[in-house]
């Protein structure tokens, strides 16, 4: 079995929305089957998930019942233990300042979300999956441990 860290794109992606809210039956159905999209993984994350998804949310004006509906789906799914939230700690902040202080040749600074992600990977020896085809770019040969997710 394979482990991935992922973000809320990733996330948005393996739980595709429906008319705004995929029914929590086919979630949970997808889920506890591991039919997630790839059965053989498993997902873990960083504690900045729910802050980077109600991010997300708030960029995509999406409805706050929608956005209550999908956070507690999400929650129930770590509850459990489908997808392991990992909390702060002073190793993966560290990793993560560690990361958006790196020289990227001009290619942009390393974010918060992407750094605290990325360091989670690097300290648990995983792959960090995201959607952002610029992040893959800047950081796959200077720090590795990351791929898109498509």
């Amino acid at each position: 079995m394979s482990t991935y860290v992922i973000n809320a794109s990733v996330v948005f992606k393996i739980f595709p929305l429906k008319n705004g809210i995929e029914s929590e039956e086919e979630i949970f159905k997808k889920a506890e089957n591991r039919d997630i999209r790839y059965p053989d993984i498993k997902l873990i994350t960083s504690f900045l998930i729910w802050v980077e998804l109600k991010k997300s949310f708030l960029t995509n004006s999406t409805p706050k019942n929608d956005m209550l509906h999908i956070m507690g789906n999400f929650r129930q799914q770590a509850d459990k233990e489908l997808i392991k939230i990992f909390p702060a700690s002073n190793e993966i902040l560290k990793k993560s300042v560690e990361l958006m202080n790196l020289d990227t040749n001009g290619q942009g600074k390393i974010s918060i979300y992407d750094a605290t992600f990325h360091a989670l990977a690097i300290l648990e020896n995983v792959i960090f999956l995201t959607t952002d085809e610029k992040y893959v770019r800047k950081t796959q040969k200077l720090i590795g441990s990351v791929e898109l997710f498509e």
